[in-house]
């Protein structure tokens, strides 16, 4: 009885541990699919985000300049009830590091009182997002990132 027990035992650690590989496998594709294509492929172009966020009822509005920073880059900022981005395109490295910064100063109470999504810079995007059905609305494919990024609520 006890060798049954044993082989029980041995087999369902077998399939568990099969499963689990399986399941790391899926989520370091995915990493590397970021690596391969770049953030292009996770974030959502800057006219795939406008039309989104629009047809789902969000007010948009578009800059040609990130606050008063020195950094070139588009700015849009999409509204609605509350909810929100506010996401940064066309940013050089440099530049989407020091907007990163200046969004954790911007944003400080909401990440403070951990009241928001997700802040992130993916290569040459930085984006504050108040909430996951907004992140959904967007367009974006994926959290995964190459850069920096905090998650909050989930």
């Amino acid at each position: 009885m006890k060798v049954l027990k044993k082989i029980f035992s041995l087999t369902a650690a077998a399939v568990m541990c099969l499963l689990m590989c399986s399941c790391d496998r899926s989520d370091s594709d995915s990493s590397t699919d970021i690596l391969k294509n770049g953030a292009e492929s996770i974030v959502p172009s800057r006219a795939e985000l406008i039309d989104n966020t629009k047809d789902a009822g969000y007010t948009v509005t578009e800059f040609n300049d990130i606050y008063d920073l020195k950094v070139s880059g588009e700015r849009v900022l999409a509204e609605k009830d509350g909810k929100f981005i506010d996401i940064c395109y066309g940013l050089s490295e440099d530049d989407a590091k020091e907007v990163f910064r200046y969004y954790e100063t911007k944003y400080d109470p909401q990440i403070k009182s951990q009241e928001y999504y997700m802040l992130s810079r993916n290569q040459n995007f930085v984006y504050f997002i108040s909430d996951k059905s907004t992140f959904k609305v967007s367009g974006f494919k994926s959290i995964d990132n190459d850069g920096e990024q905090y998650i909050c609520k989930e």
